[in-house]
């Protein structure tokens, strides 16, 4: 687990509703940073169909990245979220209005996950990891017989973009469900101002990718953890839940649910900004920030105890910038040189622990790329690693430190 120093996690993805990725939260702007990435892309070498020149298939670059990632855990039964057989995600669009709004810059964002990274490594080969249109749009997409295996694709004037990750399993507590589906806005002024950037990370959700700011090792108590003890050291000292934009709507959700018991309506304020399930249940997007709460599988990477900023892929496009979903304004950059604080007045959701604001990405990062491909061509994956069980679970190998240090703390309390 701790073989390169570095972590990396797989999330169980058999939860009780199908996951969204980046829905309202996606909202933060490009900086100057992501134009100068468009210019790198634009200057790689294309052959006569726009793609990138290259081998990737010939030369593996998995090894060469600390292994981490967060992503979902594979399984083959009916219950487990599945992958995309043969490396190749079969979609179609929900209309004919959707494919025309959408099919140019969605196949940009496709190549943007092949494009040659900064560090002279290979993107996900379009020769190996393939996007194939299975059905026209209309009631032969949304009505389809294979329905929970072909990915939904629909557009919108509204800035909302979510994506389930991965192929999530039909359940018939969840009837509404029928499967995989992509919701994609071409509006400027959301995300990272930058629509085929937006779209970029939803494929990444696509593929399997979870949020990377998601990850409960990075987290402090009691955001992830039921004991102070493993904490993480990068988030939770400054998320700010009522930023969001919708805190009003939910706020006054809760205030006509509980109007004669101030004591339920301050709890229920508590819990959706600090409980995944609670959040869900307001349609909160805060849902989008806290970490992911579930069984995980430990692989080489992210230690149980204390993760820290090195251990944070701060390149990753499925990694929110601070400002993503809060209140203020925000505006494209008038040039690449432009601050970000000029264009972007978004008010912070969630800050590094010292302080420092989280940047916005452009491009997948060589720890994306090869979290995917760990994915989908490590036949092992489901083998490796142990099974994450919370601390104060005897079944935890690190049960008895928990009781210990439990113990210590409540002697030390009775002393005084």
């Amino acid at each position: 687990m701790m073989v390169h120093n570095i972590a990396t996690i797989i999330a169980l993805a058999a939860l009780a509703e199908p996951v969204l990725g980046g829905s309202r939260a996606w909202e933060a702007p490009l900086r100057h940073d992501v134009h100068l990435d468009r210019r790198r892309f634009q200057a790689i070498p294309v052959d006569e169909a726009g793609y990138a020149i290259r081998d990737s298939m010939m030369a593996s670059n998995v090894s060469s990245h600390h292994k981490r990632y967060f992503s979902v855990k594979p399984g083959s039964s009916e219950d487990s979220t599945r992958l995309w057989p043969d490396k190749t995600i079969s979609y179609c669009y929900a209309t004919q209005e959707s494919r025309e709004a959408i099919e140019e810059g969605l196949e940009a964002a496709f190549n943007m996950w092949a494009v040659q990274l900064e560090d002279g490594s290979s993107g996900l080969n379009r020769l190996a990891y393939k996007y194939k249109e299975v059905a026209e749009p209309g009631k032969a997409c949304t009505e389809n017989k294979q329905r929970d295996r072909i990915l939904v694709i629909s557009h919108n004037n509204l800035g909302i973009h979510s994506t389930t990750v991965a192929r999530p399993p039909l359940n018939s507590d969840r009837p509404e469900y029928k499967g995989p589906s992509m919701r994609l806005s071409s509006v400027s002024n959301v995300g990272q101002l930058n629509r085929v950037a937006n779209w970029a990370h939803e494929v990444g959700h696509a593929w399997g990718l979870y949020h990377e700011h998601q990850n409960p090792a990075f987290w402090n108590y009691p955001y992830a953890h039921t004991s102070d003890i493993f904490q993480g050291e990068v988030f939770g000292q400054h998320f700010d839940c009522h930023a969001l934009k919708d805190w009003p709507k939910v706020r006054d959700q809760i205030l006509r649910k509980y109007p004669n018991d101030p004591e339920k309506r301050r709890e229920q304020e508590h819990a959706v900004c600090n409980e995944q399930q609670a959040a869900s249940e307001y349609d909160f997007s805060a849902l989008d920030w806290l970490p992911l709460k579930g069984t995980f599988l430990y692989t080489q990477g992210i230690a149980v105890e204390g993760a820290g900023y090195v251990d944070v892929d701060w390149k990753s496009i499925m990694l929110y910038p601070s400002g993503a979903g809060g209140t203020g304004t925000a505006r494209e950059p008038l040039n690449p040189d432009e601050p970000s604080s000029i264009y972007d007045q978004r008010t912070p959701v969630l800050l590094r622990n010292d302080g420092q604001k989280i940047l916005a990405n452009a491009i997948p990062s060589p720890k994306d790329i090869a979290g995917i491909r760990r994915l989908y061509e490590n036949v092992n994956i489901n083998h490796e690693g142990e099974a994450f069980v919370l601390p104060n679970d005897k079944k935890s190998p690190n049960f008895g430190k928990f009781i210990k240090s439990f113990l210590g703390k409540k002697d030390k309390t009775c002393d005084t």
